[in-house]
């Protein structure tokens, strides 16, 4: 089974607990939260023609949700190092916090 297949299977079944402990927010979120959040932004990355989606987010809860998203889309996620706080990647679209790109030189 496909991996947000798979996640969208455990989402519904499990759909009031914990999904996500994620450390660097200090929150959780559980699975109906998450599978809601990654069908959102699944609707906003199906909009974009490319096929490959640049995801410069620091390892969070938004990282994992954007990844689903991104998969969900049918698109494939591609990682870019975002502490290096430089934009070095072909891929167009990508999807970044905003405050993060206000701290770094990225254009």
């Amino acid at each position: 089974m496909i991996l947000h297949h798979q996640f969208v299977k455990i989402a519904k079944k499990y759909n009031k607990k914990i999904a996500i402990v994620d450390r660097t927010r200090n929150s959780r979120v559980d699975y109906s939260k998450a599978l809601i959040a990654s069908l959102i932004l699944t609707k906003k990355i199906k909009k974009y023609e490319e096929n490959h989606i640049g995801l410069m987010i620091p390892t969070s809860a938004g990282c994992m949700l954007a990844t689903l998203g991104t998969l969900m889309a049918g698109k494939i996620p591609v990682m870019i190092n975002y502490s290096t706080h430089r934009i070095k990647s072909d891929s167009r679209p990508f999807l970044h916090p905003k405050p993060f790109l206000r701290r770094s030189d990225a254009p």
